[in-house]
C-alpha cells in the first residue's frame, strides 16, 4: 500500500504514508519479543495514536478539538498534547491543519470545485485563513497551485 502511494506521488498522500507507517509499527510491536514496561507503554501509546489517526482520516472535515482527540486516546488533554508532539513531531492542531491542506492540494488538482467550496469541504470555515495556511505550506495560493499542477498534470497525461 505504501509503495502504491509513493508511486502515485500525490502530495495529498504524505499523511496516508505516515498513517501506514504507524500501522507497520503497530504490527512490528505486536509480533516482536516481550518488551519491558516502558516499551509496552510506548506500544500502547502508538496503538492509541493509530486509532486517532484513523479517526482524523475519516473526520478531517469536522471540528476535532484537542479535548476530543485526547478522549479518543484516553489521555488528559495536557498529556495528549505532549505525547502527540513527541510521537509525530507536530502539535495536534498543526497535524490536522496539514492533513486538511494535503487533502485540499489533491482536490485542487483532481477536481474543478470552487476553491471556497473545497476549503469548506476539507474543514476550513474561513476562506481567508485557508488561503494563508495553504500559501504558507505550499508557497503559492490555492489558485496558482491549481493552475501550476493542473497544467503539469495535463502535459503528463498527454
Amino acid at each position: 500500500n505504501i509503495m502504491h502511494l509513493i508511486e502515485n506521488r500525490k502530495k495529498s498522500e504524505e499523511l496516508m504514508v505516515k498513517s501506514n507507517l504507524f500501522a507497520i509499527m503497530h504490527h512490528i510491536c505486536q509480533y516482536s519479543s516481550p518488551a519491558s514496561g516502558a516499551e509496552l507503554s510506548l506500544k500502547n501509546n502508538y496503538d492509541k495514536l493509530k486509532n486517532l489517526l484513523v479517526y482524523i482520516q475519516s473526520n478531517y472535515n469536522s471540528t476535532i478539538t484537542v479535548k476530543d482527540a485526547a478522549a479518543i486516546c484516553g489521555f488528559s488533554p495536557s498529556h495528549f498534547m505532549k505525547l502527540f508532539k513527541e510521537l509525530t513531531g507536530k502539535s495536534f492542531s498543526q497535524y490536522v491543519i496539514d492533513y486538511r491542506l494535503e487533502i485540499a492540494a489533491g482536490q485542487l488538482i483532481e477536481t474543478s470545485d470552487k476553491i471556497i467550496d473545497l476549503a469548506e469541504n476539507v474543514g476550513f470555515h474561513n476562506a481567508s485563513y485557508f488561503s494563508r495556511a495553504f500559501q504558507s505550506k505550499y508557497g503559492e495560493t490555492p489558485s496558482t497551485y491549481r493552475n501550476h499542477y493542473t497544467a503539469d498534470f495535463t502535459v503528463f497525461r498527454s
